[in-house]
């Protein structure tokens, strides 16, 4: 990633892009995901481009139970073309574990339907990561946040490829006005071993940084 690029993304945070009404569905009958097994390519993290999309679930629920372990039914839209968008039933739950406590909206785990024949932006992603915003008027916080990310991508390819999103959130508990802010969703494990033909390490097995390249620990160490 050049210099250029990076200017490029600080520059699309302010891009805001149309959500048109939607007309195409997925398959909608599948079984949710019960795993991050991948069994192709993920797309979503091949743009820079900002990706806008609409989130509805219950919001009012989800806030409530932040502190379980618990999905709910959801809903996200977004555009394929300007006259045409995808529709994906899926469920979501909060994640992490000091956010979950001092964030009025903690981070998201979205858990897609599995086997998702339909093309597009979240094909074949079963399970991801989405940061969100913490607490209202904390986006300078997440936007950091994500730079972070790409300025390591920057640095090495052994990292988390990360997109930025634009999401309405749509509260199906109550009529009213949808939040929009901004959100980015992680490269999923599987992806990035796959990527990098690598193997994820349990950490039941006790790895100490003596079993780590060096030149990989003193980066990361010195970025950190």
């Amino acid at each position: 990633m050049t210099i250029q690029r990076i200017s490029n993304l600080i520059v699309v945070l302010c891009g805001i892009a149309v959500l048109p009404s939607f007309s195409q569905e997925d398959s909608l009958n599948i079984p949710y995901a019960v795993s991050d097994t991948l069994d192709g390519d993920i797309r979503l993290f091949e743009s820079d481009e900002l990706l806008e999309i609409s989130l509805m679930f219950d919001i009012t629920n989800y806030r409530k139970i932040r502190h379980k372990d618990e999905y709910l039914p959801a809903i996200l839209v977004y555009h394929t073309s300007p006259a045409d968008s995808m529709v994906k039933k899926l469920r979501v739950k909060s994640r992490g574990v000091t956010r979950r406590s001092i964030c009025s909206f903690p981070p998201l785990m979205l858990n897609f339907q599995k086997k998702d024949s339909v093309a597009g932006q979240f094909s074949r992603v079963d399970k991801i990561k989405m940061v969100t915003h913490c607490n209202a008027g904390g986006e300078d916080y997440l936007l950091k946040e994500f730079l972070a990310y790409k300025l390591y991508n920057v640095l090495t390819d052994y990292s988390f490829q990360v997109r930025l999103l634009k999401v309405n959130y749509i509260n199906t508990f109550r009529e009213s006005k949808p939040i929009s802010t901004f959100a980015f969703v992680i490269e999923p494990v599987e992806n990035l071993c796959k990527r990098l033909d690598a193997v994820e390490v349990k950490t039941t097995m006790n790895i100490t940084q003596k079993q780590i390249r060096p030149e990989v620990m003193d980066r990361m160490a010195i970025f950190q």
